[in-house]
C-alpha cells in the first residue's frame, strides 16, 4: 500500500479484462469505455471535419448529435422530428448513435401519442441508439427544469414507450456536473425507467468566464465523483458531452497546453479509477466562430474542434490508441485496472492515476534503482522479470511526496 500521505498519484496494474459485476444494462460493454463524437452531417464543414477525423484518428463506437422534440408539423428539413438520415448513415453494427433530445413544446405537450411516433420511426431502423432525453434538468435556463414532478412523469412516458416500441433504444438521464446530489435527486425518475446515466461538463481556463479564478489545478474527472458514487451500482455512466478548450472567445491565448493535460487526465484517470464509466463522448465543436452562437457572452464561446489544434489532436490520437478505448460498437476491452495489489505476476505493467493536476512526469524506482522516467500520460511502465520475495516501487512526480508500494513476486 501506498506509504505518502501527500501522493500526487496512485498507481495501478494492468490485469485481463474484468467484467463489470453487475448484470449488463443495455448496450454496456463487459469493459472498457466507448469512445463517442459529436458529428455534424447537415454542412459541408461539419461532414469534412468528420472524414477528415476518420481518415486521422479512426472510427468512433458513438456518433452524436441534437434532436428537437416538437410536432412533426413544426419539423424542417434541418431540424428533423426524428433525424432518420443521420442515424442511417451513421448508426449500424459498429456504430451507436446518441441523440440529445431537448424538447420543443412545453413538458406538459408531450404527449403519448407524439411520443409512440418518435418511437415508431427510431424501431423501424432498428439500429442502436442512446436516447438522452431532456437533459441538464439542473440548468435553470432549460424550459424543462420548472417542475421536478412534470418532469419525472414525462421521462417515465418516454421510458415506457422507447422499452415497448422501440427496444434498440436505451434511455439516458442526463444532469450537467453538479457537487449536491439533492439538486437533482427531485428529478431522477426511478431506476426500471433509466438505462443508462449521463454526464455533461467541460474543462474551460477559466471558471465561469471569471479571469480570477483559473481552473488549470482542477482534475476534471473530480466533478463527476457525486455522481459516479451515486449511481454506478445501478447504471452504466455515459459522459453525454465533454471537451476542453484550446481557444477561448474571451482570450487571444493560445490554451492548447491547458487542454492536452485536461484531456489526458479526464480519459485516462476515468480509464484507471472509474470502470462503470462506459461511453465518453467529445463535442468536436467550435464556438467562437458559428453564427448560432454569436449572441451569447464571449465567456461561454470556445473552441473544442480537434483538427484546429494540431498538439489536441495528437493528444486524442494517442488517448484513442489506448485499447480500453473502444472504437467500435459491442466491442471490449482487453484489459482492466486495478490498484496495485499485495503479490504481482512477472512483467506486471503498472501505471499512474494522476490525483495531482499538476502531475507531469514520474520517476520510477524499483528497489532503490531507477527504472524509468517518462512524461507520458498514463506515465506506464512494465516492471522486469523478478526474482521471488519482496520488493518495492517507488513513483516520484515532478510534484507532491514520492509514492512508494510494496508488493511480493511468487
Amino acid at each position: 500500500m501506498a506509504t505518502s500521505l501527500t501522493a500526487p498519484l496512485e498507481l495501478y496494474v494492468q490485469t485481463p479484462q474484468n467484467p463489470t459485476a453487475a448484470p449488463l444494462a443495455k448496450f454496456e460493454p463487459p469493459a472498457g469505455c466507448y469512445v463517442g463524437l459529436w458529428a455534424d452531417l447537415d454542412s459541408p464543414d461539419g461532414r469534412s471535419d468528420l472524414d477528415r477525423l476518420t481518415e486521422l484518428v479512426g472510427s468512433h463506437a458513438v456518433y452524436f448529435r441534437y434532436n428537437f422534440f416538437r410536432r412533426p408539423e413544426n419539423a424542417n428539413p434541418w431540424s428533423p422530428f426524428f433525424p432518420a438520415k443521420f442515424v442511417e448513415q451513421l448508426g449500424g453494427e459498429d456504430a451507436a448513435i446518441h441523440l440529445a433530445v431537448e424538447p420543443r413544446i412545453p413538458l406538459k405537450e408531450v404527449t403519448e401519442d407524439l411520443v409512440k411516433e418518435w418511437a415508431r420511426q427510431a424501431g423501424a431502423l432498428n439500429r442502436p441508439i442512446f436516447m438522452r432525453w431532456a437533459s441538464e434538468f439542473n440548468d435553470t435556463v432549460n424550459s424543462w427544469n420548472k417542475d421536478p414532478v412534470l418532469y419525472r412523469e414525462k421521462f417515465r412516458l418516454v421510458a415506457r414507450i422507447m422499452h415497448e416500441e422501440a427496444p434498440n433504444v436505451a434511455m439516458v438521464w442526463t444532469p450537467m456536473a453538479f457537487s449536491d446530489l439533492k439538486s437533482v435527486m427531485a428529478y431522477y425518475p426511478g431506476q426500471e425507467f433509466v438505462d443508462w446515466v449521463g454526464i455533461t461538463l467541460y474543462s474551460k481556463y477559466y471558471w465561469n468566464g471569471d479571469p480570477a479564478r483559473v481552473t488549470v489545478n482542477l482534475l476534471p474527472n473530480s466533478r463527476l465523483d457525486v455522481l459516479y458514487q451515486a449511481f454506478a451500482d445501478k447504471h452504466p455512466i455515459q459522459v453525454s458531452e465533454y471537451a476542453a478548450e484550446h481557444h477561448s472567445a474571451s482570450s487571444s491565448r493560445d490554451l492548447s497546453y491547458f487542454a492536452t493535460a485536461k484531456m489526458q487526465q479526464f480519459y485516462f484517470n476515468i480509464m484507471l479509477k472509474y470502470p462503470r464509466i462506459k461511453n465518453i463522448n467529445w463535442l468536436n465543436f467550435d464556438m467562437t466562430a458559428a453564427d448560432e452562437y454569436k449572441g451569447y457572452p464571449a465567456t461561454r464561446r470556445a473552441n473544442y474542434n480537434l483538427l484546429k489544434s494540431p498538439s489536441v489532436l495528437k493528444t486524442y490520437q494517442h488517448i484513442l490508441s489506448q485499447p480500453y478505448f473502444l472504437k467500435t460498437f459491442n466491442s471490449a476491452s482487453r484489459y482492466s485496472y486495478q490498484p496495485i495489489p499485495p503479490a504481482l505476476n512477472q512483467n506486471a505493467v503498472v501505471l499512474g492515476y494522476v490525483a495531482d493536476a499538476r502531475v507531469s512526469s514520474v520517476r520510477y524506482f524499483l528497489d532503490g534503482q531507477l527504472l524509468q522516467k517518462t512524461s507520458v500520460a498514463p506515465f506506464r511502465v512494465q516492471l522486469p522479470t523478478l526474482k521471488a520475495g519482496k520488493h518495492t516501487l517507488k513513483a516520484v512526480a515532478n510534484v507532491g511526496s514520492p509514492v512508494q508500494y510494496s508488493f511480493k513476486m511468487p
